[in-house]
């Protein structure tokens, strides 16, 4: 098997777990017999345009652009890193605790701050939760930005330069917020208030593009979850990918994710995944 190029947005991995992402692509290599080398994209947008022109052979995919490229026969998924205990992920849509707005039904004519257009959390997600709620995203701010990162977003909630923002949070077994992207923002907990809360949303993929053949996609699939079984592997997996282990991508839990972006999609919400 020729060296493969391993996908990653830039802002996913922490300066310090570069190192731990190096050895654990170093493991997967181990077993295929061939390297496999991280290419870091900025954003993405641009991990999806590289698995687009086929720059990509393998890519750690966030839901929305996971979606977007199955939905183009571009991406095949092969694992999936399930989250547990108190990391069930969560949309949200947060304002300044001095705001008057208190609902969606005070949203039209807000300024809102989005991450971006691939974001599942950050953009997707808020944006079907607030048209099934009769809210026509369409048209209904007086501006919307886009801000980059989740963390980004608070800022701009806290800072005055949005008036909302979506971002994701963490929640318990029962449902109660734990945790959210405010949380290592000094501050910011104390300055922002949920207005809403929508949807747990599926764990990330680890997909091949299509180009690979299924021979290659069965043996880096099986190297990747053996990889991931060690007591040293489920280290490396917990710190770089946040999860206790790696799994075998299943449909049924993308099925509801994939029918709501498709029918947003079909109403002009996301002209990207049109």
């Amino acid at each position: 098997m020729d060296p493969l190029a391993f996908g990653v947005v830039s802002h996913a991995v922490a300066a310090a777990e570069l190192p731990l992402l190096d050895e654990f692509l170093s493991a997967i290599a181990t077993r295929l017999g061939s390297a496999v080398r991280p290419l870091f994209c900025n954003s993405y947008d641009d991990i999806a345009a590289r698995m687009m022109a086929g720059a990509l052979d393998i890519a750690w995919l966030p839901p929305i652009v996971f979606l977007g490229l199955e939905l183009r026969g571009l991406a095949i998924p092969l694992v999936t890193n399930p989250r547990g205990g108190e990391a069930r992920f969560v949309s949200v849509l947060i304002t300044n605790e001095t705001s008057s707005i208190r609902s969606s039904a005070s949203l039209p004519g807000a300024r809102v701050g989005w991450v971006e257009r691939w974001s599942a959390a950050g953009y997707v997600i808020p944006r079907v939760g607030l048209w099934a709620e009769g809210i026509d995203v369409r048209m209904a701010f007086a501006g919307e930005r886009f801000f980059g990162s989740h963390e980004a977003v608070v800022r701009a909630v806290v800072g005055g330069k949005a008036d909302v923002g979506a971002t994701y949070a963490n929640t318990d077994t029962l449902g109660r917020i734990v945790r959210g992207a405010w949380s290592r923002i000094v501050g910011a907990e104390e300055s922002i208030r949920i207005i809403n809360t929508w949807n747990e949303i599926p764990s990330d993929v680890f997909a091949a593009h299509s180009h690979l053949s299924s021979q290659e996609r069965l043996q880096i699939c099986n190297a990747m979850l053996e990889a991931a079984k060690s007591p040293r592997g489920r280290a490396l997996v917990r710190r770089i990918f946040g999860s206790d282990r790696l799994s075998p991508w299943t449909l049924e839990t993308y099925e509801p994710l994939r029918a709501k972006v498709l029918e947003a999609a079909n109403l002009g919400l996301l002209d990207e995944l049109r």
